[in-house]
């Protein structure tokens, strides 16, 4: 087999920085290949790849074909041996290089997807045995002024090798040389009709030939690697399959109609014969030298790193997750599938490419190449052992009291054990209790409230039949991990059902086996775990017979005795058991005329009645310090035997009681026969009472390094031995101390701060948001950034996510322009426009009354076929261009002036400091005709006015597509054309003005004045705030019905932020579900409803928010307080 030789390329990626636009001179024509986002790779012509000029060249297969550069001498390569150009075996002299730019996730993505089109550039259908060298990787997470991608592929291209060139060391021997660059970017790549489908552009043997010698490819996901492949394909001479050539136009790596297999890639014999031509015809000179690094990418199994609910979040958003069921008539390993709602999963929806190489596809089976491989297939030398993760953050305590759970958790998936390897040895969750301070009510009441809580949900046990029940706890039936998985009993009914995912981390449940003394067994991610005396999960220790944690039993005393007493038909105290006795037990033997009583805090909890108790705990089966009380039976069912167990310590005095029913004239056989023993702490003959102090305990600081708090609480210990007594061995109060105080340690290292996520890229179908990611370091009170490179990387927070997941609503789409109207100069091409509707990933044509028609496209479009030959001559004329046939001499060319769309936001205050301004004047001018670019302004009043404007005068160039708009709560008005002299009036408080210019000096004039509003759209009870920042409450309307609202109004471009500081309980059992809260962020029409007591912190996607009351806030004024403000990006 032929060899060739490796591919050592340079990564560009680009970061969270805004990608500017601006008109560069057109460069000579050239071939441009691009691919598309439709899982197709098909040819691109010139003509609608890039904008057409006039050049020379060779006419080729399918279009105009050009020379990749100068041409070379011949010469031929020949290889006799297989060669693999690794860091250590480099046996070649030809190397080719690539650049790049990350986050620590996103950074090990892109070298998982390089590593892909490693392996697929030497595949051996290629016949080279390739290795991807990565010199240089480069973070761009500002704007380059050198980089400038825009609708003209043409020249963003140009502008991207331009730049790569400048930053690439020019000597072929300086270790950070790349011999080619590979620019990845999350900017949508156009055409300039509008395709944006493309996702990759390079120069067809670009390569070596210095000027063309990048790649720019889009960030689709797992399968840019193929792209990359793609790309550097075309720029190693390889034409599309089918295109010039005999080869199908489908199924290879080339394809250019999309039919292709992308699990099974390979290469066609077309490509593999101009790769060899390429190479022999020399123009691949530049790849003669090796890497300095001698370094190649490593051969990673990406899905050791992402399992499947890693690629489906990758792929449908954040909430996206691995389908739960299979479909035998699609492979494991050759789609995926994924629940995309967190709530359903009776659905999935599939992708066409395939898992990860390295996924786990079966038990001891995994992914490569689209088939699930066994390890016998595989061989003993890609054995993967398992590593763990980093611990996440522990989460926030799960119960306020009572003992909830505290847990952090780590995952065995760097890498994930595969081929046979070993998993990961150790516990994947640490866990301890947090907040034991008791409830006011008992565990098996946590429990219930649980449970009550689904009792507006209905069970469906037959079909399209709701049935509603009361729901209590299965204490008694159900135990174990089955007790936490939210099982609770029908009331009434003999059935229990799980009610939900699992009850509250640190809900108590019964072990199938009795835990240890001190030990406690509480539900934790839905299974029953135990935690030892010192609240962590399963250490292990126990308490002592004394009741010390970890103790020996040493501090404290056995007592035991027996008694065979009482009175005849009275409850008779027998023992009284004082406060921190443990370990206590009593039995009584001859239960046919007697049985025992206990009485706590004057009142009986066990019998007290005259007759024998059943079994009974108290308070409750899941309550720490319970007492258990247990009637054994004889096999005919009379009583044998009672026992009573308090485990302890006590935390109140317990009176035991007997009842005799005969006396004991009637003979010892109506005696009791009650034996008992317990222990309790051991305490000094000259000092029976231990007197104790107070004392402060601190804790340690907070933080390990920098400003924190230290704790104080108030320990009562021993005078003498400082030993810690219980808090009533301490007659006074505690002494008023500060609860926290603040401590200063040395400076802390560097470390990541995550800032707010800004706006959506797309307002439905699914867009992503992006927030600032900074590496800064605390100094005394203040925080400085500091460069990235000081902070750890593997830590580095997501800077991106997905958003807007929603379908879009209908929308105009227009066609591809038909044929010109003028053989030269300019015209008019029309096209179709349709309104189609986004279903089920397809768009379909709807009615026209779907999409708004102030936003229809214009049904013709200017064109240009060509310059008009020398006798033609361009005049305007009406202001329409038109051309007319006559001699004239030579003159100055007038200019053509080209409209973009694209128009930039206003990085300042504009014309008069108006911009982004909130005007809440009663009347005044507006003067928008000194401003540039796009101008927002907005208009306030209160909730009783109405706004009345008139347009003084207007210099807007409609042909240049110039609009002031306007908008209200309720209305939409855009205007060009007859502008000067209209008036216009308000149908709500507030308005706000846009203006949209692309020549300085247009631009409209108007005054506005405010008026009483004759038709409310308000109720009394509204409140409207324009201040930057304040509080605000649920406003009071007794006797009424209808809902009240608090709207909120900030200057254009500036969001809303929302923290809730305070819910009272106002929601009683009957209207429970109609009390909520419900925010409404107006700009992007999203709705957010609140229940219960949980605060909240809410922020806006654009400068408008409404709070809406409903149920029981309307009548309990002060229920809800909350604080707003005003964020500027």
């Amino acid at each position: 087999m032929p060899f060739l030789p490796p591919l050592c390329v340079l990564l560009l990626w680009l970061g969270l920085g805004e990608l500017m636009t601006s008109p560069l001179d057109a460069p000579k024509r050239d071939c441009f290949f691009c691919r598309f986002l439709s899982r197709r790779l098909r040819a691109v012509s010139p003509h609608s790849c890039v904008a057409r000029y006039h050049t020379s060249g060779a006419a080729g297969g399918g279009g105009t074909r050009c020379p990749a550069g100068p041409q070379a001498g011949h010469r031929e390569i020949h290889s006799h041996q297989p060669q693999h150009c690794t860091c250590e075996h480099a046996h070649t002299e030809r190397c080719l290089r690539p650049l790049s730019r990350a986050d620590k996730k996103t950074t090990q993505r892109r070298s998982h997807t390089s590593t892909q089109a490693s392996e697929l550039l030497r595949d051996a259908t290629l016949g080279a045995n390739m290795r991807v060298h990565l010199v240089r990787m480069i973070i761009l997470s500002e704007p380059e002024a050198g980089i400038q991608l825009s609708a003209n592929i043409t020249s963003s291209l140009q502008s991207v090798c331009e730049w790569g060139r400048r930053i690439n060391p020019p000597n072929d021997t300086d270790p950070l040389h790349a011999d080619l660059s590979l620019y990845i970017t999350r900017y949508d790549l156009v055409l300039p009709d509008g395709n944006g489908q493309v996702r990759g552009v390079t120069r067809l043997g670009g390569a070596c030939s210095g000027q063309w010698s990048c790649v720019v490819a889009e960030d689709t996901g797992f399968d840019l690697g193929i792209t990359i492949a793609h790309e550097i394909g075309h720029s190693l001479g390889i034409d599309h399959d089918g295109v010039g050539n005999a080869c199908s136009r489908s199924g290879f790596v080339m394809a250019s109609d999309g039919g292709y297999d992308s699990v099974d890639l390979t290469w066609s014999s077309c490509s593999r014969r101009q790769l060899l031509a390429f190479f022999s015809e020399g123009k691949a000179e530049c790849v003669k030298d090796l890497p300095a690094t001698r370094g190649s990418l490593q051969d990673w199994k990406p899905g050791l790193y992402y399992g499947v609910d890693d690629q489906c979040r990758i792929a449908f958003g954040s909430s996206a997750r691995a389908c739960s069921f299979t479909n035998v008539d699609w492979p494991a390993c050759r789609v995926l599938s994924c629940h995309i709602n967190p709530h359903d999963d009776s659905s999935c929806k599939r992708l066409l490419v395939p898992l990860l190489d390295g996924t786990e596809c079966a038990l001891n089976q995994w992914c490569l190449r689209g088939r699930c491989v066994s390890t016998e297939e595989l061989g003993p030398s890609v054995v993967v052992h398992g590593a763990w993760s980093g611990w996440s953050d522990f989460s926030a305590c799960s119960r306020t009291c009572g003992g909830g759970v505290a847990h952090r958790t780590r995952q065995c998936n760097n890498p994930r054990p595969a081929f046979g390897g070993s998993h990961c040895k150790g516990p994947d969750t640490e866990a301890h209790l947090c907040h034991q301070q008791p409830c006011e009510r008992t565990q098996l009441d946590f429990m219930a409230e649980q449970c009550s809580r689904t009792d507006p949900h209905p069970l469906y046990l037959q079909p399209h039949t709701a049935s509603f029940y009361t729901w209590i706890p299965a204490v008694g039936f159900a135990q174990g991990d089955e007790q936490c998985r939210y099982v609770c009993q029908s009331q009434g009914e003999n059935f229990m059902v799980s009610r939900g995912a699992q009850f509250v981390d640190g809900t108590r449940c019964e072990s199938r086996r009795p835990p240890p003394f001190g030990s406690t067994a509480a539900c934790l991610r839905g299974r029953c775990q135990l935690f030892g005396c010192d609240g962590s999960l399963h250490s292990g220790k126990v308490r002592d017979v004394c009741g010390v944690c970890g103790g020996d039993g040493s501090s404290c005393t056995l007592t035991s005795d027996s008694y065979t007493g009482g009175q005849a038909r009275e409850y008779t105290t027998f023992l009284s058991l004082p406060v921190n006795a443990t370990q206590v037990h009593i039995v009584n033997r001859a239960p046919y005329f007697t049985h025992m009583a206990v009485r706590i805090a004057d009142r009986h909890v066990v019998s007290g009645t005259n007759s024998m108790s059943l079994n009974t705990t108290y308070p409750s089966p899941l309550d720490d310090n319970r007492l258990e009380y247990r009637l054994h039976l004889t096999p005919d069912l009379l009583p044998a035997m009672e026992e009573l167990l308090l485990p302890g310590p006590l935390q109140e005095n317990v009176n035991v009681q007997v009842y005799r029913k005969y006396g004991k004239e009637y003979g010892e056989k109506t005696n009791p026969n009650i034996s008992y023993h317990f222990y309790t702490p051991t305490s000094s003959s000259t000092n029976p009472a231990a007197i104790g102090k107070w004392t402060v305990f601190t804790t340690p600081c907070s933080v390990s390094c920098g400003p924190g708090v230290q704790t104080h609480a108030s320990v009562c210990v021993d005078e003498d031995t400082e030993s810690e007594l219980e808090e009533h061995s301490c007659e006074a109060p505690p002494p008023s101390i500060p609860l926290h105080t603040p401590c200063q340690l040395s400076s802390c290292p560097p470390r990541w701060d995550a800032g707010y996520f800004g706006p959506c890229t797309a307002s439905c179908g699914g867009g992503e948001r992006v927030r600032p990611v900074r590496c800064v370091q605390g100094h005394r009170a203040d925080v400085v950034v500091v460069p990235d490179s000081e902070c750890p990387p593997d830590t580095a927070p997501l800077a991106v996510e997905k958003c807007n997941l929603q379908p879009c609503p209908a929308r105009w789409r227009v066609s591809e322009p038909g044929e010109c109207s003028a053989v030269c100069g300019p015209g008019e091409a029309k096209r179709t426009v349709s309104c189609v509707r986004s279903e089920d990933g397809q768009e379909v044509e709807v009615d026209q009354n779907h999409c708004p028609e102030e936003l229809r496209p214009a049904d013709s479009v200017p064109c240009v076929v060509d310059v008009c030959p020398v006798g033609w001559e361009f005049t305007e004329k009406q202001h329409r261009p038109v051309v007319k046939c006559g001699f004239v001499p030579h003159s100055k060319q007038a200019p053509v002036y080209v409209w973009s769309p694209f128009i930039s936001q206003c990085s300042r205050s504009c014309g008069n400091a108006l911009c982004g301004q909130l005007l809440l004047h009663e009347s005044g001018t507006v003067d928008l005709s000194d401003t540039t670019g796009r101008c927002t302004v907005s208009i306030g009043r209160p909730l009783d006015e109405v706004i009345h404007i008139r347009l003084e005068s207007s210099s807007l160039n409609c042909t240049k597509k110039e609009y002031v708009a306007f908008f209200d709560r309720l209305a939409f008005i855009r205007k060009c054309e007859q502008v000067a002299g209209s008036e216009l009036t308000t149908r709500t408080n507030v308005l706000l003005v846009r203006q949209n210019l692309l020549t300085p000096g247009n631009g409209v004039k108007f005054t506005y004045d405010s008026r009483k509003n004759t038709k409310s759209h308000h109720q009394d009870c509204d409140i409207q705030l324009f201040s930057p920042n304040g509080v605000f409450e649920n406003p009071n309307t007794p006797g009424t019905n209808h809902t009240c609202r608090v709207l909120i109004n900030a200057p254009p471009s500036v969001k809303i932020r929302i923290q809730a500081l305070h819910i009272g309980l106002v929601f009683n059992s009957s209207n429970s579900q109609s009390t909520y809260i419900m925010i409404r962020d107006t700009d992007v029409l999203k709705t957010n409803v609140f229940k219960g007591q949980q605060l909240f912190l809410w922020h806006s996607s654009g400068n408008m928010a409404e709070v809406e009351f409903h149920g029981d806030y309307l009548h309990s004024a002060g229920s809800f307080r909350a604080q707003y403000s005003f964020v500027r990006p």
